[in-house]
């Protein structure tokens, strides 16, 4: 009988290759067969949902793995809440997250990462910027991806340009200067979002003059 590390490689190798009702198909072998799935079976069954968005499938494993009393890990609920952003479930990530708190899983600083990505995707600054503050207050610092991705999320969203302002400054405070592609992007997202004048307001409080051809090319000319 074979051990539960080959079905396990072979599930991996269905998702290498996106071939999810491959997997399942090895998993519902694996059983037929007398095979107990192993935690990173179970673990790689659901890196395969994630990578096809399928979310009730991968809510199935989950529910599986709790029945038969193997406990999924965080990195097992950080893929569900991954696949929640994927396919606009901001509200079911947020219940993943209290479900998680409830086994006794405190959320790592991808579970964070992914719900404020989740937040962004849905165009909820205020709950993303939420979490990044219940991020910080666990003592987990945000990836540089992370605060680019807020501050270009504030940028596309309708908040004054006075908050996008804020959030430089308290990532300034925190130790971490603007980095000059950064403040592209952001001019970029305001002028993507007709916010014209504050593209060319943000250019002058950023004081970035140096950076001043690569912008005009980039920003100014798209504006």
């Amino acid at each position: 009988r074979p051990a539960p590390n080959a079905f396990t490689s072979l599930i991996e190798a269905c998702a290498e290759v996106g071939r999810v009702d491959k997997a399942f198909d090895v998993h519902g072998f694996m059983k037929r067969v007398g095979v107990r799935p192993a935690a990173t079976t179970y673990t790689a069954l659901i890196d395969c949902c994630a990578r096809a968005r399928a979310l009730e499938r991968a809510m199935a494993v989950l529910q599986e793995m709790l029945h038969i009393g193997e406990q999924p890990d965080v990195n097992c609920f950080n893929m569900v809440i991954h696949i929640c952003g994927e396919v606009g479930k901001v509200d079911f990530a947020f219940q993943m997250l209290d479900y998680m708190v409830s086994l006794q899983l405190p959320p790592n600083s991808h579970t964070f990462a992914d719900l404020i990505e989740t937040c962004l995707r849905a165009g909820d600054l205020r709950r993303a910027l939420q979490v990044l503050y219940e991020m910080k207050s666990a003592g987990w610092a945000p990836s540089a991806a992370t605060q680019d991705a807020v501050l270009v999320g504030c940028a596309r969203s309708s908040e004054p340009l006075t908050s996008l302002v804020q959030l430089i400054e308290q990532q300034r405070v925190d130790g971490r200067a603007l980095p000059p592609m950064t403040a592209v992007e952001l001019i970029k997202a305001l002028a993507g979002s007709c916010r014209h004048a504050d593209a060319v307001e943000l250019f002058g409080l950023l004081q970035i003059e140096q950076h001043a051809t690569a912008l005009s090319g980039q920003v100014l000319a798209e504006a």
